[in-house]
């Protein structure tokens, strides 16, 4: 998802992308399966893929996000759902 602005760039976008395929690898996410990645120290993306529907369209695919702090301070502002929960304010 990222465009390279000049020849330069590419080479080195292109340079990068071939040293973090040399060290990465593939897990496939299936239903029932917990993955957990650490994004203080951890570079990830996925791939793209068709979607599983169901008979009126909906995507069947479920991806749950949490994010764990050492403190609440950043959290002051969000809907709190539960003692430790909370919700992302959208305006």
């Amino acid at each position: 998802m990222v465009r390279p602005i000049n020849d330069s760039a590419a080479s080195a976008l292109s340079h990068f992308y071939d040293a973090i395929r040399k060290v990465s690898f593939g897990v496939d996410v299936a239903p029932g399966r917990l993955v957990y990645i650490d994004n203080r120290f951890t570079l990830h993306s996925r791939d793209s893929f068709n979607p599983s529907l169901d008979e009126e369209g909906n995507p069947l695919r479920w991806v749950q996000r949490v994010i764990i702090a050492p403190n609440l301070w950043n959290h002051r502002n969000l809907n709190q759902v539960k003692e430790r929960v909370f919700k992302p304010v959208f305006d």
